[in-house]
């Protein structure tokens, strides 16, 4: 098992935090979703991505993003944050309205201060700004893999414990379990940071 240094990183406004956890999936497992308008950033990203290991998927648009989140496994999204149509809080806002709670990371070479301050309300996991350091890019979606492994082994736990079947979930009780488990996460990564 790999496990990350808990280390800070220089991450455009620095919004992120560290964590020091097990790796349980490798890249190869977890699957990237990168929104993106321009075709030739959304292109070099996948390839970036694929190039680390990751699976990816990825969409034009937001409206494009929120089918794929419907119908895909998804892991990690990776967004622009000024796009046409839908924004990248926009679609950070219809995720989490319809219980989506993958990491969501911006990349924008353009951001004010009042949408930076929303995407930390909705939860935002990291935002960098372009052009985008390699290492800090890899750096920030191997966190966000490992919260992504943490959550759903804590998810698969609580399950577990209260005795429920995953045919017995409905929407509103599987976002309770998913919001719990990412509080258990938060709480044990800190925990792990006080040693």
């Amino acid at each position: 098992m790999l496990t990350l240094p808990a280390q800070k990183t220089s991450t455009g406004l620095g919004i992120g935090f560290t964590l020091e956890l097990e790796t349980y999936m490798q890249p190869a497992d977890v699957v990237v979703l990168v929104i993106e308008d321009v075709e030739a950033l959304r292109l070099a990203t996948v390839s970036d991505l694929e190039e680390i290991g990751y699976k990816t998927v990825s969409a034009s648009n937001g409206y494009e993003a929120l089918e794929k989140l419907r119908l895909s496994k998804v892991d990690i999204v990776l967004s622009d944050l000024k796009m046409p149509e839908l924004s990248g809080i926009q679609v950070l806002k219809m995720m989490r309205s319809a219980g989506h709670f993958q990491p969501f990371i911006v990349i924008s070479g353009f951001g004010t201060r009042a949408e930076l301050v929303e995407l930390l309300r909705l939860g935002a996991f990291d935002f960098l700004e372009k052009p985008v350091d390699f290492e800090v890019f890899k750096s920030v979606v191997a966190k966000a893999a490992e919260l992504t492994t943490e959550q759903a082994k804590s998810r698969t736990e609580l399950i577990k414990t209260l005795g429920i079947s995953e045919a017995h979930l409905t929407p509103q009780l599987e976002q309770s379990v998913r919001q719990i488990a990412r509080l258990k996460t938060f709480r044990e990564s800190k925990k792990t940071k006080e040693k």
